[in-house]
């Protein structure tokens, strides 16, 4: 379906497409392989344990593709797990609970956050194609990060802050081509 979109969007020379990807790209899913290392970037290579994941890492293809060889923008965003100001209450009582969340490294963003994104990608002159991550500047946890990668992911170099609270992916390309920085916590 994407394909069709991409296409039809670069044959009418639209200036850019926005499009939601998905964190699962980079294996935030029950059983998925860890992540090269943390916090987790864009250019890491996918880490695909499902059909939505490789639906969603095809699409990416599909727009760099469309990107390079026309002139639309595309711009897809990964989510990781979208919370409404009225989910933090459930978010507060599972902060001590790793198991929860672990599936998606513990990383969320506010609807309210996302959207603000959105905004940004939609109005910015940037004309780069790009994948770039959404989320929060910290966890659903209370327990440090770097704690966090050392006790479930030993084996993944983590280059995360001690004692901090810091996502497990890096919002720092939405920030650097756009000038996203999230607003909203569950705190």
């Amino acid at each position: 379906m994407n394909y069709n979109i991409f296409s039809a969007a670069s044959a009418l020379k639209c200036r850019r497409v926005i499009w939601m990807s998905s964190a699962n790209v980079g294996g935030t899913e029950p059983n998925a392989l860890a992540p090269e290392r943390f916090p987790i970037t864009e250019d890491q290579a996918p880490r695909l344990r499902s059909a939505y994941a490789l639906s969603k890492s095809v699409s990416e293809s599909t727009a760099d593709y469309f990107g390079s060889t026309t002139a639309t923008t595309f711009i897809g965003i990964r989510s990781t797990l979208i919370v409404y100001p009225e989910d933090y209450e459930l978010l507060r009582a599972d902060t001590e609970d790793p198991e929860l969340r672990r599936w998606h490294y513990w990383s969320y963003i506010d609807v309210r956050d996302l959207t603000d994104l959105i905004l940004l990608t939609a109005t910015s002159t940037n004309e780069e194609t790009a994948i770039i991550n959404a989320t929060s500047a910290d966890t659903t946890l209370n327990r440090s990060s770097a704690e966090l990668c050392a006790e479930y992911f030993p084996r993944t170099p983590c280059d995360i802050e001690a004692k901090t609270t810091q996502s497990l992916f890096s919002g720092d390309k939405a920030k650097q081509l756009y000038g996203f920085e999230p607003r909203f916590s569950w705190r």
